[in-house]
């Protein structure tokens, strides 16, 4: 019995670009959008002045400070809201950082969600 060789390709997009080539314009315009979504989050942006307080949803006792317009201060350490959250989950993936930190009783991400306009997904 012989075996018959085959080829594999490598069909990976290497780029956003890469895979949007056969897209529609829609399709395209729904990544660019989802991407803009998923950018660093913007303290100033949505209102939360440096110096305020943010907690950490899963464990009230756990405060951290805004630094700047994307880093906080957890533990002396300046760090970002994704970092801070994969460290206290005690993930080795990165996590979105905006679920899992609390503004004034409303998550992060809630709150972007709202002052964006409504739900996005």
């Amino acid at each position: 019995m012989a075996l018959k060789k085959i080829e594999i390709k490598d069909v990976t997009p290497k780029s956003l670009q890469d895979s949007l080539t056969n897209s529609t314009e829609e399709e395209k315009k729904e990544v660019v959008e989802k991407k803009k979504i998923r950018s660093k989050f913007d303290f100033k942006k949505y209102s939360i002045p440096v110096g305020s307080e943010i907690i950490y949803s899963r464990d009230p006792s756990i405060k951290a400070g805004v630094l700047s317009n994307n880093k906080i201060k957890l533990n002396g350490k300046e760090t970002s809201l994704s970092k801070s959250a994969q460290e206290l989950l005690g993930y080795k993936q990165s996590v979105a950082g905006t679920l899992y930190w609390i503004y004034q009783d409303e998550s992060l991400d809630g709150r972007r969600r709202r002052l964006d306009g409504g739900e996005q997904t």
